[in-house]
């Protein structure tokens, strides 16, 4: 482990970065694309930026134009002392200038171009735009989290399985679980993966069961009500 030097970070290869919250990380990376487009010569939209949530795309995004609009004005400044960011400043003079300031002035006009995307978003634009090639339509939408529809799935059950159960059902269901929420928490891990349950009923056996419940249940019934009586 070494302490970081943005540019003297390799631009090839894989390479981890370990920092705790506000060490710098989107500095850092805001400074990396900086040296992508300046030292490489790559063009804004040749740049690909991964990040996890919506909020920090936006807020990378936001940060990249910005140090494209610093260094733009550290080259105007020159003649001033250039900029007060000591590693901006070093980056630049690794440039010649002129050349430094068109690749700048283009990035900055192209950064609706720029691919900074979460995980998510960077896979369904892969999906749109090669949809021939992995055979996936082009309206084609990623959920982020099933949770939504595994809670549809449940009401659906809820409804078809429950309402038109008899009494005695549905008394139990509601005091078991409550409603469709409590059968989905009480389900857990099993609500989204494939289960075999055991042992194996049809409905014939189902149905044999519940008469047979339901003439024991009367005959404790009739016993209490004769001790009652007697």
């Amino acid at each position: 482990m070494q302490p970081l030097d943005p540019l003297a970070l390799p631009l090839r290869g894989c390479l981890l970065l370990e920092a705790s919250a506000g060490t710098g990380k989107t500095y850092t990376l805001a400074l990396l694309v900086l040296r992508l487009l300046l030292e490489q010569g790559l063009a804004v939209d040749q740049i690909l930026v991964v990040t996890f949530t919506r909020a920090a795309t936006a807020e990378l995004r936001d940060r990249i134009r910005r140090r494209l609009r610093d260094a733009l004005d550290a080259l105007a400044a020159e003649e001033q002392g250039g900029s007060d960011d000591p590693l901006l400043q070093g980056l630049l003079d690794r440039v010649e200038p002129e050349l430094a300031r068109q690749r700048l002035a283009d990035a900055l006009v192209r950064m609706d171009e720029a691919a900074i995307h979460t995980i998510h978003g960077y896979c369904q634009r892969v999906l749109q735009e090669h949809a021939f090639a992995s055979a996936t339509p082009f309206s084609v939408e990623l959920m982020e989290n099933d949770l939504s529809l595994r809670q549809e799935i449940i009401e659906d059950f809820w409804r078809n399985r429950f309402y038109p159960a008899s009494d005695e059902e549905a008394a139990w269901a509601l005091a078991t679980w409550g409603d469709p929420a409590g059968l989905l928490k009480a389900l857990g891990r099993a609500a989204s993966a494939e289960c075999q349950v055991l042992p194996e009923v049809d409905a014939e056996a189902v149905a044999r069961l519940e008469v047979e419940a339901g003439g024991a249940f009367a005959a404790v019934q009739s016993i209490l009500r004769q001790d009652q009586i007697g």
